[in-house]
């Protein structure tokens, strides 16, 4: 049987790789996330994708830290693009993950009393 702190750690890493392994490029769509990212930002597909994936590292902060976290001026461009692309599509991000809605420079409401 797991001890409350293990139960904690496993909740963490459960979240983590639940967030890092989300598809934001949903197959078939006519302009999949990473390439409207790459094209509004002027840059190569392959720097858009490693950004995507700093993005969800960066939620999984935002979501554990327990304090504001600031993202790169990068994962910020990701960030915005994510909040206007559809609400379906930001909604199943947070259904599929088990998250709340994320605010910049606000603390994550994922954890409501101090570690």
């Amino acid at each position: 049987m797991m001890g409350r702190g293990e139960l904690k750690v496993h909740a963490k890493e459960n979240l983590k790789e639940r967030i890092l392994v989300f598809e934001l490029d949903v197959p078939g769509a006519q302009l999949p996330f990473t390439s409207r990212l790459a094209g509004e930002q002027g840059w190569p597909h392959a720097f858009a994708g490693r950004v995507v994936v700093e993005y969800k590292r960066f939620i999984t902060l935002a979501m554990l830290a327990g304090h504001p976290v600031t993202p790169s001026e990068q994962v910020d461009q990701a960030w915005h693009l994510h909040l206007v692309y559809t609400e379906r599509k930001r909604r199943g991000f947070r259904q599929d993950c088990g998250l709340q809605e994320v605010v910049p420079g606000i603390q994550s409401a994922a954890r409501s009393t101090p570690p």
